[in-house]
Formats: C-alpha cells, sequence, structure tokens
C-alpha cells in the first residue's frame, strides 16, 4: 500500500538486524557538492515488523502535539531538561552519566522512544544503580516533555528494573574512625559524613533539606527523598551533632547543609577521608548509623522510624505512634 506524499516510511534495512525497519519523515532536500537534490529525513524510530512500523508512523503523524514535538530528539530533551532544572549549575554526573549509556537513541524523537527502546537501555547495564537511573532520568525526562507538550506518556512505567543484588561495598565506620573525624569536625564535609552517621539519612536527602525544615529547639528536621515512608518525615538530631547543625545554618546558605553537588560532596569527603588512611562511600554513613543502632540494641521500629523504611506490619503502620522524643533519645544512645 502507498503512503500518502508527506506522510512518511517504512523501510526495511539490510543485515541482520533486532530492530530492521526504520522508519522516517522526509523533512526537507538539499544539494550535494555534484548538484544532485537529496532528501533529509528525521529517524522516528526503529521497528520489529513494518506492522509495527507503520504504527509508529501512525501515531507520529496524528498527536496533536506542539509544533516542535517531531523535532525534538531524546538529546534535545534532556538538554531542555537540564537547563530548566539545573540553569547554570552542573549537571550531576550520574544524570549525564545516564544519558551517556543511552547514546543508541540519542537521535531518535523522543515521544517515539517506547518502553521496550528504554527496556534495552537498561538491561544492557551491568551495575544496578545504572539500570535504576536510566529508568529515573527517563521518568524525569518524560514529566518534563508531558509539560511542555513533546510527549503524551511516560514510557518509562512500564520498565522493569530487577531487584538490587545485596552488596558489601558499603562498609560501617569503626569506632576509631569516627573518633578521627570527630578530631577533624571543623572541616566542612567532615562536619557533613558526622551528620549523615548521627541521622542515617541518605547523602541526597540531607543535601535537599531546607533552613525552614530544620527545628532546632523541637530537635528535629525535616526531609526524606525515595520512598513513601521516607518522605516527609521527622529526623531526630542528636545533641552530639546538634552544634554541627547550628554551624551549617549559621551560613545562611538557600540549604541547610550546603556542600554543593552529591558529585562535589563526594570528591571532597572522600579526598579528606584518604588523607586519614580511610575508604568510605558516602553512603557508609547512613550504614554506620544502622550498625549502631543495632549495637544500641534500639527497639526494630524505632531503627526503621528513623531510617525511613518502610513498615510492613499492619500494627506497626497504624496503630503504633512513635513521636520524636523517642526518636531522639535513641539517637542519643549512639
Amino acid at each position: 500500500m502507498k503512503l500518502p506524499n508527506g506522510y512518511g516510511s517504512v523501510t526495511k534495512l539490510s543485515g541482520r538486524r533486532r530492530r530492521p525497519y526504520i522508519v522516517r519523515k522526509t523533512i526537507g532536500f538539499h544539494l550535494d557538492p555534484y548538484g544532485k537534490t537529496v532528501q533529509d529525513f528525521q529517524i522516528i524510530g526503529y521497528a520489529r515488523t513494518r506492522a509495527e512500523g507503520l504504527a509508529m508512523l501512525a501515531d507520529f503523524n496524528k498527536m496533536p502535539l506542539a509544533a516542535d514535538a517531531n523535532k525534538m530528539t531524546l538529546e534535545m530533551v534532556f538538554k531542555g531538561w537540564a537547563r530548566k532544572k539545573y540553569g547554570d549549575d552542573t549537571v550531576p554526573r550520574h544524570y549525564v552519566r545516564s544519558f551517556e549509556y543511552c547514546a543508541p537513541l540519542h537521535n531518535t524523537v523522543f515521544r517515539m522512544i517506547r518502553t521496550p527502546d528504554i527496556q534495552q537501555m537498561v538491561d544492557a547495564q551491568t551495575a544496578d544503580s545504572a539500570k535504576s537511573l536510566i529508568k529515573l532520568l527517563f521518568h524525569m525526562l518524560s514529566d518534563w516533555a508531558i509539560v511542555n507538550d513533546f510527549a503524551v506518556k511516560d514510557y518509562s512505567a512500564g520498565v522493569v528494573v530487577p531487584p538490587k543484588h545485596e552488596s558489601d561495598i558499603h562498609q560501617a565506620f569503626t569506632e576509631e574512625e569516627i573518633s578521627q573525624l570527630w578530631k577533624h569536625a571543623d572541616d566542612r564535609f567532615i562536619r557533613g559524613m558526622l551528620v549523615l552517621i548521627y541521622t542515617g539519612m541518605r547523602p541526597a536527602e540531607m543535601l535537599g533539606i531546607n533552613p525552614e525544615d530544620v527545628h532546632l529547639e523541637e530537635g528535629f528536621m525535616v526531609g526524606g527523598v525515595k520512598t513513601k515512608a521516607g518522605r516527609d518525615r521527622r529526623i531526630p538530631i542528636a545533641d552530639k551533632i546538634m552544634p554541627l547543625v547550628r554551624d551549617f545554618l549559621a551560613e545562611g546558605r538557600a540549604k541547610a547543609f550546603a556542600l554543593g553537588s552529591y558529585e562535589n560532596f563526594r570528591l571532597q569527603f572522600t579526598s579528606r577521608a584518604k588523607k586519614l588512611g580511610m575508604s568510605h562511600l558516602l553512603h557508609d554513613g547512613r550504614h554506620t548509623c544502622a550498625t549502631l543502632l543495632a549495637k544500641a540494641k534500639v527497639d526494630p521500629l524505632i531503627t526503621k522510624i528513623i531510617l525511613g523504611h518502610a513498615r510492613t506490619d499492619i500494627t506497626e503502620r497504624v496503630y503504633t505512634h512513635v513521636d520524636v522524643t523517642q526518636l531522639r533519645e535513641a539517637v542519643n544512645r549512639l
């Protein structure tokens, strides 16, 4: 069946390919060095069968989107999203790396990228963190694209990320190492790690807390990321780190713990830890908090609440209420 002029085409490529059909549309013409007229194509995507390619082409032609939607590639959407979210600030390295992992899709029109395409990028990675970050990145890009009328659906929702493997990559700080950190608490990045150790917060969680979310008189902060159980919860401030938190707030920065980006915090702390003869990741602070709470024989329910872990038992979730005083008593045992 001949397709209408200007509708686009579905053509089978040579060789053995997983998706042998290229779906494209003519967007103009130009003259080559010999004066021959050459078509300029916009690649919409690749399909496993001709029928699938025709369906992609039909979707492309009928979607009531912004005029530029047919030109917005994954690369263009990433740059637009990054500019909106970070402005002139540097985009966190883990998002840049995740985008680089998706190089095969960079020039593909964003709204034509489907769940199997994203899944293929995820499956190509070996690290659990890389798999999760790719899905997260596409989710955020989709949100931005939908708001700007460059897409109509978040296809990352159907992507499956395998359960994370148990790992021994995170090691708790020893008592001697924690003592060493306290001796150098005048350094802001070491102070940041001490806050992580005595609160159990995730690094990104701490970096996102605003000054107005810190209630020194009441002895807690409001923060949280990642899971429903972890969001908007009260995080107790142990007496040991109260002076450290006050020092951070006294700086009057936009964020309560102004340590720069995650990547900056990681690099700065890693270099300082190395000089002290330590080798630790930022997330080791959270791991240390959990270990210390266990050694102090803190009630498992209290530990879950402090760390923002999900409570699965109906009694824990509904009928058990724990106040900040109880949480502070627990962290003050560390």
